[in-house]
């Protein structure tokens, strides 16, 4: 039997943007293109607004995120999760 966590995935595009998100039970971190998210996003703004839905569900310390991003313009880099 498998121990590792279950996630779920959803994929987000527009225009020329790609972003692949998985979503598992953990601690808060978000992690984009296996980078830290403080290390992704320079502007604590951008880091405010990747938080915001799971601070609505009261839930932001229970669920990591760990999001592969393609174009759009930011560190468009590719990523696999």
């Amino acid at each position: 039997m498998s121990t590792s966590t279950p996630k779920t995935y959803a994929t987000g595009r527009r225009k020329t943007a790609i972003a692949r998100a998985a979503l598992a039970r953990g601690d808060g971190k978000f992690v984009i293109n296996a980078r830290p998210d403080d290390d992704y996003f320079s502007r604590p703004t951008a880091r405010m607004v990747i938080r915001q839905a799971l601070e609505e569900a009261a839930v932001l310390d229970k669920y990591d995120v760990e999001a592969a991003v393609v174009g759009g313009g930011i560190a468009s880099q590719g990523g696999a999760i």
